[in-house]
């Protein structure tokens, strides 16, 4: 399987394939397991964590940093006329941060009960407890960056 050099999600070049690439699938002729997986992103699913999951398994440490996308802010949040350009951007990142919370508890609160979701849910699980996860949420700034550093 070919290394992509960049991944756009498009005729099957998805971050799953690219990390099988990278990671291997357990044939003879795969790479070995890198030491260190790290991962930028300002989006989180469970599904998309269970397509990649088995594959971050067997890496002695990986780091997820997760950012939080300020397109998702209410529309409603505009400069005051008394506010500095600081105070403004800290605001709107709370804000940004407030919808990712509600984001993750309207797809924890909606997952379906069937065998795919409980299967997900158990592979999420079972890489925060394994012990070579470490996460994290950038709170400082935006951050919308999609990194992949293996």
């Amino acid at each position: 399987m070919n290394r992509p050099d960049f991944i756009d999600n498009r005729d099957g070049n998805t971050l799953a394939r690219a990390l099988r690439a990278m990671l291997g699938d357990g044939a003879a002729e795969e790479p070995s397991t890198p030491d260190l997986v790290r991962i930028a992103t300002a989006f989180f699913t469970l599904a998309g964590f269970a397509s990649i999951a088995d594959h971050l398994r067997p890496v002695s440490e990986v780091r997820l940093l997760l950012g939080a996308d300020l397109a998702a802010k209410p529309p409603d949040e505009r400069k005051r006329l008394d506010e500095t350009t600081e105070s403004f951007e800290q605001r709107c990142m709370a804000a940004g941060l407030r919808c990712m919370d509600a984001a993750f508890r309207r797809e924890r609160d909606r997952l379906p009960f069937n065998r795919a979701s409980a299967a997900a849910l158990g592979k999420l699980i079972g890489a925060l407890r394994a012990g070579n996860m470490e996460v994290r949420r950038y709170e400082k700034t935006f951050l919308h960056a999609k990194a992949y550093v293996v």
